[in-house]
């Protein structure tokens, strides 16, 4: 069962303080259920819920949705209050949202979790891997398989890079090592044959070109995303830092939004590298990573004899995974962002200019719109 942990902020004489008043079991966990859940905590402790001027939630759907989510309940019990989210949970939902869709980037991180599972559970398969990995044993730490927990998304960064390293740098991937391993469990005569013939799969959809391409798309975008993660979870940051790195990042992804041609470039030189890398390793058959797209056999459907609409598939390989699959990841995340970010950016950069640190930014003047926002919000 979830719960709800409960947490006020107040100034006392001078001085912001922050309590913990109740953790809770939520039996109801829609919109309208949270908001009675916190009016009822409050009333318990003597607090009036008209006084409260802000709140802070995650991103979640039933948190901020217009008509029932939690936000429109408090609301209406607290007219005043304004919502601000936290953008360290709100990124995550927006790199979770692209993670979702479309079949083949779900059946991409699934696969990265089936693998690090693979070994783990079973300490024969673990020997293979700690005999295959421990050639590099001055970096130890990093050729540990990490697998993909459902609701943070730094897991699955952290997946990706452990297999494929960082974007444009192959040299840092164990990729090569859990090829090794699994060839080495196909061609392992003390394996059980189903345990042979899922490492025969697992290993085929690893040597697939849209793997590789699939993997660096998402490395593109978490070198970008990465470190403004990493910024909203310190603690004490600036505000207006914090609007420009979202702005930063957001311009940045739209930049790449119809690069495919680089991340070709970069999954031909990581393809090229690995198979530099199996040429040398000593096995009894030879394994190449596919260099090109898959020629697949196209269906055509069949058209009636009324029909008037002509059906007119893509049938380049190329152009169709562009349009399928990095085309709507760029667009997805493009546009949860700009729905998850933009509410409050004036009310931060208000508050951002209330800061000393900031104020040699508009020494010689505020900007047109400097404050409006939070006097809006004041009177």
């Amino acid at each position: 069962m979830d719960q709800c942990s409960i947490v006020i902020r107040y100034v006392f004489h001078g001085t912001i303080n922050e309590k913990l008043i109740a953790v809770k079991c939520v039996h109801n966990s829609s919109g309208k259920g949270m908001a009675e859940l916190l009016k009822e905590e409050l009333i318990s402790v003597g607090l009036d819920l008209t006084k409260c001027i802000r709140n802070s939630t995650d991103g979640a759907s039933n948190m901020r949705g217009v008509y029932n989510g939690f936000t429109s309940y408090l609301s209406k019990l607290s007219p005043e209050q304004v919502h601000v989210w936290c953008h360290s949970h709100v990124l995550n939902l927006v790199i979770c949202d692209t993670t979702r869709n479309p079949v083949q980037v779900t059946s991409f991180f699934t696969l990265l979790n089936i693998c690090a599972v693979f070994f783990k559970e079973s300490y024969l398969r673990m020997d293979i891997w700690n005999e295959v990995s421990k050639t590099n044993s001055d970096n130890s730490r990093n050729k540990r398989l990490q697998t993909i927990g459902e609701t943070r998304w730094s897991s699955k960064q952290t997946a990706v890079e452990r297999i494929f390293g960082t974007f444009g740098v192959s040299k840092s991937s164990i990729y090569v090592d859990l090829i090794i391993a699994f060839t080495k469990v196909v061609q392992g005569e003390k394996f059980k044959p189903d345990i042979r013939a899922k490492a025969n799969n697992y290993l085929d959809l690893l040597l697939q070109y849209e793997t590789i391409l699939t993997a660096h798309i998402f490395m593109n975008v978490f070198s970008i995303t990465g470190p403004l993660s990493r910024y909203l979870q310190t603690s004490g940051l600036d505000l207006l830092k914090c609007q420009l790195m979202v702005k930063s990042a957001l311009s940045q992804i739209v930049k790449y939004q119809r690069d495919m041609e680089n991340i070709i470039a970069k999954s031909d030189t990581f393809v090229e590298w690995v198979n530099n890398q199996l040429e040398l390793q000593d096995l009894d058959n030879a394994i190449y990573l596919q260099e090109q797209f898959e020629i697949k056999r196209l269906r055509k459907r069949k058209r009636m004899t009324d029909e008037l609409l002509n059906d007119d598939p893509i049938n380049d390989a190329k152009q169709k995974y562009t349009v399928e699959v990095h085309n709507q990841v760029m667009d997805r995340i493009v546009e949860s962002m700009n729905s998850r970010f933009v509410n409050n950016s004036p009310l931060y950069m208000d508050l951002s200019l209330l800061s000393p640190v900031n104020f040699n930014s508009f020494k010689h003047g505020l900007p047109k719109t400097a404050l409006k926002a939070l006097s809006k919000n004041l009177i």
